[in-house]
């Protein structure tokens, strides 16, 4: 079984598909950010959910479940962000997609750790999966809400299908692909080997 060793939040290799956000503010370079003793802020993106996409912000719950990974999923027309809140960090599986295909480039895939207040927004054709490591993690989510619609509906109706097992994708009213998942037996199962992580 192929492993994945996950690793800290780390902007590369992937740098074209994944922005990592800082935990904390290095230095004031510009006139986006501002240090104080009493608060800092700091611009750490410009989110864009797509052409015609209505931004949405979603409270996602994560629960403890198998380190086994059998399933990637991507978004085709917007970014999406995700940051853990509270004291347990996430696992984001992150994979590239392969040049001039719509699969995931598995020979690229990695799994970061994600640790509370920190973030990583994932641009378009980035697959992925998210985990809970030891104990239940609520995060907040920034993505497109025609794309938290078309997820709905392809959830309820893969618990309903009697083939769940493959790659599926749906189309959106303006003929615009907005999903996919990647399973089956196109997909290998990973392993997530944990021996790196810097527990919290």
């Amino acid at each position: 079984m192929p492993t994945i060793t996950v690793k800290p939040i780390n902007q590369s290799p992937l740098e074209k598909w994944v922005k990592a956000w800082p935990l904390a503010i290095d230095a004031v370079k510009d006139t986006q950010a501002f240090k104080s003793l009493n608060s800092d802020f700091w611009h750490v993106h410009d989110f864009e959910p797509g052409k015609g996409g209505q931004t949405e912000v979603l409270w996602v719950t994560y629960r403890p479940r198998s380190m086994l990974i059998s399933s990637l999923e991507v978004h085709w027309l917007t970014e999406q962000a995700v940051v853990p809140l509270g004291s347990a960090p996430l696992i984001q599986v992150l994979c590239p997609t392969k040049q001039g295909t719509k699969e995931p480039d598995l020979d690229k895939i990695e799994a970061w750790q994600i640790l509370p207040g920190q973030g990583i927004c994932m641009m378009p054709g980035c697959w992925h999966a998210t985990l809970a490591i030891e104990s239940e993690v609520n995060a907040m989510m920034l993505t497109r809400r025609s794309t938290t619609l078309d997820l709905v509906k392809q959830l309820n109706e893969s618990n309903s299908n009697s083939n769940p097992n493959s790659q599926k994708t749906r189309v959106n009213s303006e003929d615009q692909l907005e999903s996919s998942f990647f399973t089956g037996a196109q997909m290998p199962v990973f392993d997530l080997n944990l021996s790196l992580l810097k527990q919290i």
